[in-house]
């Protein structure tokens, strides 16, 4: 799985950033055989998403206008409030599998 930052200027797209996602246990089985300083570490989903987007932050002029669209799956809270914090506009989606 991976989390992803997509730019969309008007009909300009392309994606700027894309980090891998393990979750916590395939993390430790992967880090059995390592030597300890070249052992992987763990990340949430949050925690990249939220490293990306401040990453991004940095780069932006001024008074840019933000929207964060999140997957209709994923709703961390945490994520959420940051980034209405700092982008103050947020999508998702609906869910259109009919669950």
């Amino acid at each position: 799985m991976y989390v992803e930052i997509h730019i969309q200027i008007g009909w300009i797209g392309f994606t700027w950033d894309t980090r891998l996602y393990l979750r916590e246990c395939i993390v430790r089985k992967l880090n059995r055989h390592r030597q300890p300083e070249n052992r992987l570490h763990y990340r949430s989903k949050y925690a990249l998403a939220h490293a990306m987007l401040t990453e991004l932050a940095t780069m932006l002029p001024k008074g840019s206008q933000v929207v964060v669209l999140f997957d209709s799956w994923y709703s961390s809270a945490k994520l959420i409030k940051f980034c209405a914090d700092k982008a103050g506009k947020l999508s998702a989606p609906s869910n259109t599998t009919g669950d």
